[in-house]
């Protein structure tokens, strides 16, 4: 500012010290010292000057420098928290702003203090809508978090593109397109629903296609997690066992639990070792920031393993009250109580809720599951048991099959007696034969029967299981009917077999028929590529031949 009438009140002038400013003032307005006076600007730096000093200014830089470099100096943790969390471990953010923000960072922090900020970045894919396209408020494909988690009508979101400064024509595009992506408008999602559906999107690359449908689909596994924990803690603490407790038996890096693996029913120690492969492969995920792995594997432990089979298995035994039960409540708490720690970086506040309503061993309640322990994949791993997981793959299948002849026969499994004929040699036929009360009790048939495949007639209808086991299902209604439904239906699955396999022996044999196939094609993959094709082929003659049986029979 000057008190000369002759120079405005107030001049900017840019300088790099307090003596230069005044030189260049005297200069540019020819007045000396004494009729002015100077200000320094309290906030001298750009944006990305003063964000790329972010990781140590938000720790009390400068004030805390000195004690940054006094290592002797006792840590007050109210006064110098650089001193404790710098540097930090990870930086996310968008590939965008790479050289803007993170490089600058990393240049200016570790020049002024010594150390990097950050050993790693990951960079976060772009979200787009479900066409790929780039969000845009003109196009009204801007997809606000908020209506995901909260839900919206439809009404709600045209009515906000009046409270911008769009184009009236610009209203009228957005407006139709949100009328035809969204008519009912955005279900409510929930957080989880939302931080689940992000983090399956990663293995997009370096875009998320977003999808409002994929994100109510897991709000739809968030209430199949919810509701399916009502159901086991119902079983764990009831009117019979209400002081029952987990004992944490299955801490599985004790020796004794250990131990006690083998004395474990076939359908206990395969869902031991489903979520040992879990705890395997989510912690692997996270730690690789392959997301979409981890939320993969969590989403098939719990909706198909533990969920679609698991419960399935226990529901007659877990009503009883006896020690087999108490042990089966010890799975099945073991189960939920890994999965909500597996699954808390991903869903967060149903995972919290459910794991303070599980009961928890004596002397070991932690009050968050924030702070409880992680699991780790070596503590599991003596349960992993690919072999009983081979099996029991095995019983699954021939339960799924049966369920869905009887549903292409239109008649109930519980008429129905069904024989499986199958090599008494196989691996199959031992699996069939030890779990055949299981089977029958799943599948609720009037009788389940395990014959030789010598045995099969040869003038029977049968449905195919596998290359190595065939069944045959005998309706209590109209045995004509019967043979004639599952001749049906065995025409049907092998003519879908037979186009599923036709497509992909074309789409092999395009490939090795190309002109650079045999000059830039490995000769291993080459090998590998002839095995396949014969493989391929033999299974579609087999189907074929099959198909031809039923229609003469028929």
């Amino acid at each position: 500012s000057s008190s000369s009438s002759s120079v405005p009140q107030e001049q900017w002038v840019i300088a790099r010290s307090f003596e230069e400013a005044q030189m260049k003032t005297r200069q540019k307005y020819g007045i000396e010292n004494k009729d002015f006076t100077l200000i320094q600007d309290p906030d001298v730096l750009d944006t990305w000057f003063s964000s790329s000093l972010f990781p140590i200014s938000a720790f009390g830089w400068p004030a805390s420098e000195n004690q940054l470099n006094n290592s002797n100096q006792q840590v007050d943790s109210s006064k110098n928290q650089l001193n404790l969390y710098y540097p930090l471990s990870l930086m996310e953010t968008g590939s965008d702003i790479l050289f803007f923000w993170v490089a600058r960072m990393v240049m200016t922090c570790t020049y002024l203090t010594g150390e990097q900020p950050f050993k790693q970045v990951y960079l976060h894919p772009m979200v787009r809508d479900a066409q790929g396209k780039k969000m845009s408020k003109s196009l009204g494909n801007v997809i606000d978090p908020l209506h995901v988690i909260e839900g919206v009508s439809l009404d709600t979101m045209k009515s906000q593109l009046n409270q911008g400064n769009l184009d009236p024509r610009e209203i009228q595009r957005a407006s139709a397109l949100l009328t035809h992506q969204y008519p009912k408008g955005i279900e409510q999602c929930g957080v989880d629903g939302l931080r689940f559906t992000l983090a399956a999107y990663m293995k997009q690359g370096n875009q998320i296609n977003m999808d409002v449908d994929r994100a109510v689909s897991y709000r739809h596994f968030c209430n199949k997690i919810w509701q399916a924990t009502r159901f086991v803690l119902s079983h764990l603490k009831s009117d019979e066992n209400v002081n029952w407790s987990p004992k944490g038996t299955f801490v599985f890096s004790s020796e004794d639990a250990v131990n006690r693996l083998n004395g474990l029913e076939v359908k206990d120690r395969w869902i031991l070792s489903r979520l040992a492969d879990t705890v395997s492969r989510c912690g692997h995920g996270l730690s690789t920031f392959d997301f979409a792995a981890a939320t993969s594997a969590l989403y098939q432990f719990f909706y198909y393993d533990f969920c679609d089979r698991y419960i399935e298995f226990c529901k007659p035994s877990i009503r009883e009250s006896s020690e087999s039960a108490d042990l089966t409540r010890e799975i099945l708490w073991t189960c939920l109580d890994t999965f909500f720690r597996l699954a808390h970086p991903v869903l967060p506040f149903i995972t919290e809720e459910l794991w303070q309503r599980l009961p928890h061993p004596m002397n070991q309640h932690v009050d968050s599951i924030m702070i409880s322990p992680y699991p780790q994949p070596e503590s599991y791993q003596p349960c992993r048991n690919e072999s009983i997981e081979m099996d029991v793959e095995n019983v699954a299948t021939v339960m799924r099959v049966a369920r869905a002849a009887a549903q292409q026969m239109a008649v109930k499994l519980s008429t129905v007696s069904i024989t499986v004929y199958v090599d008494p040699l196989s691996r199959i036929h031992q699996n069939i034969a030890e779990h055949r009360q299981l089977i029958q009790q799943q599948l609720k048939a009037i009788q389940f029967n395990v014959e030789s495949s010598d045995k099969l007639p040869s003038t029977a209808s049968t449905v195919t299981v596998n290359s190595e086991c065939k069944m045959i299902l005998a309706s209590s209604q109209s045995a004509s009917a019967d043979v004639a439904a599952a001749q049906l239906l065995q025409l049907k699955v092998n003519e879908k077999k037979i186009a599923k396999i036709d497509k992909l022996i074309h789409t092999l044999l395009g490939r090795m028929q190309s002109e650079s196939y045999k000059s830039k094609t490995p000769p291993h993959i080459q090998q590998q590529d002839a095995e396949k094709l014969s493989q391929m082929q033999k299974e579609r003659n087999l189907l074929a031949s099959n198909s031809v049986d039923s229609s003469i029979q028929s």
